[in-house]
């Protein structure tokens, strides 16, 4: 509670440093959208020891998932409407007593619409990192997959398996590869773009990719479809460099960013930002999100983790409140400031009427490299604005 009260404190003392400015919306626009989504922190369930987590999701509501290296424990659980937590633990997963050395380095457990299981973990050798895929058809017994080439490969980035089984992986040179569910063997590869090699998720029979600017940031995300073996692109920039997680509630597809969380409706080509992550714990850049779901009514779900250890936040739809925030707190500052997006996440947090604008003079580098005569530069600019009646003050 001190650290928060010590943040909105240092939010107010640089919005006096840097620049800033409050308004009422309501004297300058007629608001009268109404719907947002509030965030909410959830108690993990008990059992949890922290070690690395999944998000992920069964029957269409959360699935969190636990992997402990020391003592030997992998248990999933699952989120009930009450936000109480049932252990869901498969009778298989609970049979293995023990795998090899490395094997908690992103794990992953998942499911395809035949009910088969699977458990991707990597094993630590003198020579690298070797994947390692389990299956269980039975939920009782399970079996080692070897898909073909897999003993030579340690360049793996992420593995999605499909509702018939396929298992899709990309790998770090931006290459996709499809193995057949039945006997792993390598279907074709997606080379055709250079996809995003963090970015992989499963749509019923879709894959969702992105494509890599020459920045080697998303510009598109990609739905390629392998059943008819065709794709389809939709231009998705984000503002702000940072991961991307994806997830589908029946064929909408959901993406979910620093920038906030965003839904492409089946049947269109344009993103909804149906969440704006500046005024969420999305924007703190102590907390670094590591998972997204969604449930079937439409509400969020994202894991972070931080120096602190994970913390798992609910977004749902408040129909009262203000669609945008009325009243604004714009903040001119010189450069970008991990200090102060933290206090103005938690401002934003504990008023939820206010929305915290960012004016951001130059980036970090231009910052790092500008000489006083530079920076003085634009505080003098700031002035003659602040002069001239502009928003900042």
């Amino acid at each position: 509670m001190k650290r928060k009260q010590f943040l909105c404190f240092i939010l107010i003392f640089c919005c006096i440093l840097c620049g800033c400015s409050q308004k009422k919306d309501a004297e300058e626009t007629n608001n009268s959208l109404k719907g947002r989504y509030v965030e909410k922190n959830l108690p993990l369930p008990a059992e949890i020891t922290e070690e690395f987590l999944q998000l992920t999701k069964k029957d269409q509501k959360p699935l969190l998932y636990s992997f402990n290296e020391s003592p030997f424990v992998i248990a999933g659980y699952q989120l009930e409407s009450d936000g109480t937590w049932t252990e869901v633990t498969p009778a298989w997963i609970k049979s293995i007593s023990s795998l090899p050395r490395g094997w908690a380095y992103q794990p992953q457990f998942m499911e395809d619409s035949n009910g088969y299981q699977y458990l991707f973990y990597y094993e630590l050798t003198d020579t690298g990192l070797i994947p390692n895929l389990l299956c269980s058809k039975d939920g009782t017994t399970y079996e080692a997959l070897h898909p073909e080439g897999w003993e030579d490969s340690s360049s793996f980035s992420q593995i999605a398996v499909m509702e018939d089984g396929t298992i899709a992986v990309i790998f770090y040179n931006n290459e996709v590869k499809l193995y057949s569910s039945t006997d792993q063997k390598l279907l074709y590869t997606l080379s055709d773009l250079p996809y995003h090699s963090d970015f992989l998720s499963a749509m019923g029979t879709k894959l969702i990719l992105g494509e890599d600017d020459k920045n080697y940031k998303i510009k598109n995300i990609v739905v390629y479809d392998t059943s008819l073996q065709n794709s389809a692109s939709y231009p998705f920039e984000a503002t702000i460099d940072s991961d991307i997680y994806s997830d589908h509630n029946n064929q909408d597809i959901l993406l979910c960013n620093a920038d906030g969380i965003f839904k492409l409706e089946e049947g269109t080509s344009l993103w909804n930002c149906v969440l704006d992550g500046t005024l969420t714990s999305l924007a703190m850049p102590t907390m670094w999100y590591c998972g997204f779901t969604a449930d079937a009514l439409d509400n969020y779900y994202v894991l972070f983790n931080s120096d602190n250890g994970y913390s798992l936040m609910q977004y749902t739809l408040d129909e009262e409140l203000d669609a945008i925030p009325s009243n604004e707190l714009n903040i001119y500052t010189l450069t970008d400031n991990n200090t102060l997006r933290q206090a103005a996440a938690i401002f934003q947090q504990k008023h939820t009427d206010v929305k915290v604008n960012f004016t951001i003079a130059m980036t970090k580098e231009e910052y790092a490299s500008a000489d006083m005569a530079t920076k003085e530069d634009y505080i003098r600019a700031l002035n003659t604005e602040l002069l001239a009646g502009s928003n900042y003050d």
